[in-house]
């Protein structure tokens, strides 16, 4: 597993000590997903998807409907080379240990197997396949966490830029992709444990427990993302929910 530079985990350390994240949390909004929603589609995708890795049946139409989820468009030029995928990301009910050691390795391996999907969407479809080592990543949170956009940034602890097209769509640059993601990663984890361990629980709804995603005011990575993802909407947007 990545680590982050001590400079990193400094400037993460006071953004935890600074930050309320379990409200980020609860301010949560995209599309239909609310906290007050119980994130109807965020747990329906976590079900579906999460079911298809465990026994590596993740096919195009698991992507395809992440896709839509995400709003990501001209969905008719993704194309699985393998469908389903190989992506032995469990062992059994668990996390492998070869990916708990290298989570890049599946980030490589969808990338060899799919093409119409970028950095952003082979998260998202990490992010749903197993949330407890992956979130995702996307533009909104590079250009608050990474490059590229000034005028959002606010804190650099990500080695990534995101980019601007002429349609004003933004986009996440390939430069230090998927090492950067890594860092990532090991940023969410690290932020989880944290919380974890000093016993700032994460408020899930309770159709995720009653569902068996989550156990109770535990943080996982995934969930530490969307709160990130708040911070990041209100930073560029001034409102969660976009």
């Amino acid at each position: 597993m990545q680590k982050m530079s001590n400079i990193t985990q400094k400037n993460v350390d006071k953004f935890i000590a600074t930050n309320d994240i379990a409200n980020y949390y609860r301010q949560y909004g995209w599309k239909n997903d609310r906290w007050t929603g119980v994130f109807s589609d965020i747990l329906l995708l976590e079900q579906s998807v999460g079911t298809a890795a465990r026994d590596q049946q993740i096919t195009k139409s698991h992507i395809l409907k992440i896709a839509q989820w995400g709003g990501l468009p001209n969905t008719e030029r993704i194309q699985c080379l393998k469908d389903p995928l190989v992506l032995p990301l469990y062992d059994g009910m668990e996390i492998s240990m070869a990916i708990k050691n290298d989570p890049l390795t599946a980030v490589r391996m969808i990338s060899q197997q799919t093409t119409g999907i970028g950095p952003t969407y082979i998260s998202k479809v990490l992010r749903f396949a197993a949330p407890t080592l992956y979130g995702a990543i996307d533009s909104r949170l590079v250009r608050v966490f990474g490059a590229g956009d000034p005028k959002s940034s606010r804190m650099r602890i990500l080695n990534l830029k995101a980019n601007q097209a002429k349609s004003k769509r933004w986009s996440i640059g390939q430069d230090n992709w998927p090492s950067e993601f890594g860092t990532w990663l090991a940023i969410l984890g690290h932020i989880a444990g944290t919380l974890n361990a000093s016993g700032v629980t994460c408020p899930h709804p309770a159709q995720l427990i009653d569902a068996k995603l989550r156990q109770t005011g535990t943080w996982l990575p995934a969930d530490v993302e969307m709160a990130l993802f708040s911070y990041a909407s209100l930073t560029i947007y001034g409102s969660s929910v976009t």
